[in-house]
Parts: structure tokens; sequence; C-alpha cells
């Protein structure tokens, strides 16, 4: 059963129009009127985000950085669960729970998980592998599951939707999760994604699957189905913005909504390549982009800004509408 949006009632065959439908059939209506609100602007429109960085001093910086050369705000701001489960801290959940729910912007959640509080990284950074035995069974993974599942319930709680993005960069060979192959990668995929909507209810969660820049059409094999996955996206800093749009259409025939869920330069944007929404990484990936460069995106009259959104606060902080309005 799925939650139609639009006007098609199926997507017919596979080269069809996609009809952009949230695979939970027991959403939230805040879920349901953001996917109604991005399937609207699917084509037409393209979302400016930005990545949090990691240090709230930083992500400060960056922010300013964009409203002085731009005079804009970002519509998806994009956090991180690293750090919010295993004993670290961290601010993201906080600023993230105030982005979401004081300002109706659009969250974005991923999370490099540091399984069981080891590192997240499989290479020389880090040495972590997909532990052994079944994953469905691993006891270090369904605790750590239970524990983000308590951080995402304060979202829920909050009527707050969530683009959530676990588990990404495949076919890369850099985090844990990448390690055991394709199949145990799906697997991990589909426990997670009924641990999180089954047994808790998180019903706010609107799930993307995103691709390294070296997947390409080789990520179909790691595609977790069309019966989990709500948008696909791509973590694009290579620039090879065709093999990226061409890859990411394989995975599920064009019946899913299409984004760059991270990305260095900023892609171009057209008919034939129309992103969802850009993500524009922190850090020193934020520092390589020049004032013109974001000028540019942001002041496009196709980039659909914070102001844009029609859940922003007006001048006095309030709230122009609920996701939950949006029909």
């Amino acid at each position: 059963m799925c939650l139609w949006l639009g006007a098609m009632e199926g997507r017919g065959d596979r080269g069809e129009k996609p009809t952009f439908a949230l695979t939970n059939p027991a959403a939230m209506p805040e879920a349901i009127g953001l996917m109604r609100y991005l399937s609207g602007v699917y084509g037409s429109r393209v979302l400016a985000g930005h990545q949090h960085s990691y240090r709230p001093d930083v992500a400060d910086r960056e922010l300013a950085a964009i409203r002085e050369s731009t005079g804009k705000t970002p519509a998806i701001r994009g956090f991180d669960l690293m750090d919010a489960i295993n004993g670290r801290g961290g601010p993201h959940v906080e600023r993230a729970l105030a982005w979401g729910r004081d300002r109706g912007g659009i969250v974005q959640l991923c999370w490099h998980w540091r399984l069981g509080g080891k590192p997240f990284f499989s290479d020389h950074r880090g040495h972590s592998r997909f532990p052994e035995g079944e994953p469905e069974d691993h006891p270090a993974i369904n605790a750590d599951l239970e524990k983000v599942a308590a951080e995402l319930k304060r979202f829920a709680d909050a009527r707050v939707p969530v683009l959530w993005r676990p588990l990404h960069e495949p076919p890369g060979a850099w985090f844990w999760w990448h390690t055991g192959g394709p199949e145990r990668y799906k697997r991990l995929w589909r426990h997670m994604h009924r641990v999180l909507v089954e047994e808790h209810g998180l019903n706010n969660l609107i799930w993307v699957y995103s691709t390294s820049d070296q997947g390409g059409p080789e990520a179909v094999e790691w595609y977790p189905g069309d019966d989990v996955v709500d948008i696909v996206g791509v973590d694009g800093y290579g620039g090879d913005w065709t093999r990226y749009w061409t890859g990411l259409t394989a995975l599920s025939g064009g019946g899913k909504m299409i984004a760059m869920t991270e990305n260095g330069p900023i892609p171009p944007w057209d008919e034939s390549s129309p992103w969802l929404w850009t993500m524009i990484w922190n850090n020193e990936i934020f520092a390589a982009r020049t004032p013109d460069e974001l000028r540019r995106h942001f002041n496009d009259r196709r980039t659909l800004t914070y102001d844009d959104l029609p859940t922003a606060c007006d001048g006095k902080g309030r709230r122009a509408r609920s996701w939950a309005d949006i029909e």
C-alpha cells in the first residue's frame, strides 16, 4: 500500500513519469505534506541546502557567509547523528530540532555510524569492518538502532518530518557498512527500516538512499528496493554530473525523485537533470566555494531558499503553515 501524491494513480511502466509515493502507508501528515511539496517543485525548481559543520561555530560562520554573499538562507539544512548516541555529545539534534520545529526549515539527517562507539571509517582512518554474523541479530547493531530511534522520536514527537539518509555512499570502500558487500548492506538497510518504522513507529521519516560519486550504474546492486526508499541521491564531488544522473535513474527506472545529497561544486541544473536539492558540504569543501558561485546558485530564479518555503517564519517568528497543511 502506498500514499500516492499528485494526479497519477500508478507508475505504470518503468519509464513513465513517477508519482513519488511515500513507502510508509502510516506516514504522518507532516511527512506526507513535505513529500507533496517536494513532488510539486521537482522538475522545475531546486532547493538550496547546506550541511551543518560538526562544530557549531564553524557552522554559524558558514551560514553567515552564505547570507552575506547571497542575501539568502538555505531551504534545507543537513545535520549528522554521528555523536548523538555514543556519549560524545554534539549539538546536531538540538539544532536540527530548532531548524525544523521552530523555523519551519527542511531537515536532512545523515548518520556517520560509530557502531558500538568505534570509528565509522573502514580505511586507514579507522579500520572498522562489517561485523560477523547476521546483521539482524547483531547486539551492537540492535543496541545502536534502539538509541538512534530514541533520538529520531524527538523529531516525530515534535511533528518534524525528516529526510533520513542513513548508510550513505555505497559502493564506496571507506565506511564499515560498505565492507560486507551489497547483499549484507541491503539486509542492514531493510533491518533498520523495519526497526525504525515497524517497531518504533517513526512515521516522520522520508527515506533517502544516496550513493557515492563512484556509484553511477554500479550502485544498482546495492539498492535496497523501491519499497524501502523514497528518494535517491548521490554524494557528488567529482563533477561527473551526467554519469551520476544516469546511474540514479537506473536504480528505480526513474520512479524516484533524484537529489544531490552532498556536493562540493554546485551541479548545473536543467530539465535533463533537475536535481531536487543540493547540499553543499561543510568545512574545507565549503571554503572552496567562491562568493560568486554561491550567489549564482542561491539567486537563480529556479532556486528555492528558506523564504520560499510555505512553512517559513515571518519577521515576527511565526510559522506560516505546517507541513501537514500542504495539499
